[in-house]
């Protein structure tokens, strides 16, 4: 029999409506520069996934059905990995390149054809002794690959490493944990993790001595009426 599977679909509307959020008020800030004008910005998440979608235009075009463009992950000898084409593409490379067999049955519908055709990929994947001999034969079909990834092994890529994705950044204590570092790389200033994170308070007397003009005597006013927050203060 020929086994099926389904690939999840993550959603990503959050995240790309936080991406655009920030485009926008950016976008505010040097507009306001330029006018003196201030101005408020409202996005919608709705709004931004749509002005991302990689496939709209198809139906805005008038097509019935966009045409699926990207990559599937398939399991392969020592752990997932991703094909830039999606099965239909793979189904047709791999057969002309290597004679890829499927056990679909005469006249069989499309669901079952696609689940035949995904095993019969599957097995010839796991026929090959080890990943790298995979990756070569991929490769040589012309099918560019990409090793997939999880959270507990993305600090292994040899790409994370290299762009120090990771930071060391040490407390007070001496206790070092990683931090991820920001993806910002500028031509003229420098962008990064520089320690830890303050404790609740640590800034309080800069901040009001910056911001409000307070000296020292009024913000031990404010402490001593337990006005501000800060670590080790009682409730």
């Amino acid at each position: 029999m020929c086994l099926g599977e389904s690939a999840p679909h993550p959603r990503f509307a959050d995240s790309i409506a936080g991406l655009h959020g920030m485009a926008g008020l950016l976008s505010a800030l040097y507009m306001r520069e330029r006018t003196g004008r201030g101005q408020h910005v409202d996005i919608s998440m709705l709004d931004a996934w749509h002005a991302t979608d990689d496939y709209i235009h198809y139906l805005l075009d008038g097509a019935e059905r966009p045409v699926l463009q990207g990559g599937e992950v398939f399991d392969a000898p020592g752990g997932p990995l991703m094909l830039n084409r999606t099965l239909p593409h793979v189904w047709k490379i791999l057969k002309a390149a290597y004679g890829l067999v499927s056990e679909e049955p005469n006249r069989a519908d499309l669901p079952t054809k696609e689940r035949c055709r995904r095993e019969a990929v599957l097995r010839w994947m796991a026929s090959f002794a080890d990943r790298d001999a995979l990756k070569r034969a991929l490769e040589k079909a012309n099918l560019a690959w990409g090793d997939v990834r999880t959270s507990a092994t993305l600090l292994e890529s040899p790409t994370v490493a290299a762009h120090g994705v990771a930071a060391s950044v040490a407390d007070e204590d001496g206790n070092v944990r990683l931090v991820v570092q920001s993806p910002y790389r500028f031509s003229e200033a420098d962008s990064g993790v520089r320690g830890p994170a303050p404790r609740l308070g640590q800034h309080n007397a800069e901040v009001l001595a910056d911001w409000l003009g307070l000296d020292d005597e009024a913000i031990g006013t404010l402490h001593e009426k337990r006005v501000l927050a800060e670590e080790g203060a009682r409730p």
